[in-house]
């Protein structure tokens, strides 16, 4: 049971307003001094209440009653030690006092003492075995010794009693979750939440129990425990968390921020002010530690977009210097940045301190890959990512990447094969089996792996890409230009595409299709992009000078081409056969279909 379900129960039991008999003297003036306690009491005037209810016992000073009720007030201030102590002269006065037996053992419990609990837990039940609430506050106390089967026990005995004990409800479906109960759980926390809609603890643990799976629905289970507890700082983290599963970063910064608010030193961020002023604690739906939280908030922001992110995680870093996560977090931060060196740096620090989690290698070989150029250190790293986990899709098809940046189409195409053996439906592997095949030039198997990346992912720019360039060499013309025109529409900076729009403009051998102007144009901004330096774009822009007919023109950038290795390794046609094309005043021509 949470801390918060039992100070729910103290409070309902200590505040029942039947008065036993007393023989005193004074017994009408005690109880007319309670009832007004009462009424205070319901008011929400717990001071005032306790003041009644303490005349009342000084009227009649051998009730145990008007004792217990004085320590409900007492308890609805958060003045723990003066309801201990109230339930203490209550119990000396009647051994017998049920309710005030159970309170004491709850006090305990709140006070992290379980065993104090059980034994007056277990004196309550013996001197009342017909109230649930007795049941139901044992089992907190079981529950806190790690004792579930004898809690589940209380608890069916405390629903078998009172059917609508909310609390009963809410806890024996706490540990129906944990046993992977799941159906019985929901179940029960639903009916906890029909009889008190309002059950805080009923709540948050359905939204645990939903989780990512059903994410809209526990979102809004937190959503509701947050109207009726604006202060519930876990509540905040937890849907936090929920909102970073379905992507939607920004909402999940600002429950951040809320949560940074309500706690500004971050202590005891899983727990949130109960009306007693006392810490109520929800367990593992908000726990995080102040570092914990700076990682997470700052990677959030990242993927909103905010590079400002990374001073969470040198903060987090600042709290927790061997934080593996949060080196690996600002890695990111570090390449939005454009400083791929701190970013290897940082994960590097991630594998130091954390070198069995598979993912810091694949991180680092990616920057290795993707933004140094530096294809065998990558391969190092997914190396040794495999090694950890040799099923990890992403480090095979990222290996896939580096094979092709090496050239090594056969082992481009093992890893892409292996990835999808593992994942059927994973676009970057279907994307660079088919840039492998484009290697091979095996035209049509390029485009069925395109064509399966883009029924997956109808967005993917990369498979529009290959399929363009495979559909430009089988001499489908006008599906290649549409090809190319859609990558280039959505990015028009993309090299692939540029180099063969120009191609096609240039070189297609159906006249419909070629545009000198249009090639030059495109050839002339893959230059630029590549500072004119990349022997494929040279040759594109030879091939745009042919076809206007200034062959002076296209011989000089073909012969700039040939002088990259890379270009002359990989191109589809013989680069010196072409320039022998230019040279004798032709211009060069695709093969056709």
């Amino acid at each position: 049971m949470t801390r918060l379900a039992l100070l729910a129960a103290l409070l309902t039991a200590a505040t029942a307003s039947a008065h036993p008999p007393t023989p005193a003297l004074n017994a009408l003036k005690a109880v007319a001094a309670a009832e007004r306690g009462d009424r205070l009491f319901d008011g929400g005037k717990y001071a005032d209440a306790g003041r009644e209810y303490g005349a009342a016992a000084r009227l009649d000073p051998r009730s145990s009653w008007y004792r217990h009720l004085r320590a409900g007030a007492w308890l609805r201030l958060g003045e723990f030690d003066k309801a201990a102590a109230d339930w203490d002269a209550a119990i000396q006065l009647d051994p017998r006092n049920a309710k005030a037996l159970s309170n004491r053992g709850s006090i305990y419990a709140l006070r992290d003492d379980p065993d104090r609990a059980l034994l007056y837990h277990d004196r309550a039940i013996e001197a009342n075995p017909t109230d649930a609430k007795n049941f139901t506050a044992r089992a907190g106390a079981r529950m806190m010794r790690g004792d579930r089967e004898k809690a589940l026990a209380d608890l069916n005995e405390a629903v078998r009693l009172d059917p609508n004990n909310a609390d009963a409800l809410a806890t024996r479906g706490g540990i129906q979750f944990i046993r992977g109960q799941t159906e019985r759980a929901l179940a029960d926390l639903t009916e906890a939440l029909r009889v008190n809609p309002a059950h805080i603890g009923a709540l948050v643990n359905r939204s645990i129990l939903r989780g990512p799976a059903q994410s809209d629905l526990a979102v809004a289970d937190l959503t509701e425990v947050i109207r009726l507890r604006p202060d519930c700082a876990s509540a905040f983290l937890g849907r936090a968390k929920l909102w970073a599963v379905r992507g939607e970063w920004k909402k999940a910064v600002d429950d951040m921020d809320a949560v940074l608010r309500l706690r500004p030193d971050l202590t005891n961020v899983d727990r949130s002010v109960s009306a007693t002023g006392v810490d109520v604690a929800f367990g593992d739906a908000g726990a995080c530690r102040p570092a914990d939280f700076y990682h997470l908030r700052g990677h959030y922001r990242l993927n909103a977009g905010d590079v400002g992110g990374a001073s969470d995680l040198t903060e987090a870093i600042r709290l927790d210097p061997k934080h593996a996560a949060a080196f690996a977090a600002r890695a990111t931060a570090f390449l939005m940045l454009g400083q791929p060196d701190m970013a290897v740096s940082d994960l590097g620090k991630a594998i130091e301190f954390n070198p069995a989690d598979a993912g810091n290698y694949i991180g680092r070989g990616f920057v290795y890959l993707f933004a140094k150029q530096k294809a065998d250190e990558a391969i190092a790293d997914f190396d040794a990512a495999l090694r950890l986990d040799p099923k990890s899709v992403q480090a095979l098809v990222n290996r896939s990447a580096a094979w092709l940046f090496k050239r090594n189409l056969d082992r481009a195409l093992a890893d892409a094969n292996e990835a999808l053996r593992l994942d059927p439906a994973n676009v970057f592997a279907l994307t660079n089996r088919g840039a492998a095949w484009l290697g091979k030039k095996e035209w049509e198997k390029s485009i069925a792996d395109s064509d399966a990346a883009l029924r997956l992912n109808p967005q993917h720019l990369a498979a529009y890409g290959n399929r363009g360039t495979a559909r430009v060499r089988a001499g489908d013309w006008e599906r290649a230009a549409a090809d190319l025109d859609a990558v280039l529409k959505a990015n028009p900076a993309d090299q692939n595409a540029l180099n063969n729009r120009a191609l096609l403009r240039a070189a297609c051998p159906d006249a419909r299709f070629r545009d000198a102007k249009g090639a030059a144009a495109d050839a002339e901004r893959y230059c630029d992009l590549t500072q004119w330096k990349a022997g494929a774009a040279l040759a594109a822009l030879a091939a745009a000078r042919a076809e206007a007919g200034q062959f002076a023109d296209a011989v000089k950038y073909q012969k700039r081409a040939l002088e990259d290795a890379a270009y002359v390794a990989t191109a589809f046609d013989d680069p010196h056969e072409v320039l022998k094309l230019y040279e004798s005043q032709k211009p060069f021509r695709l093969p056709g279909k």
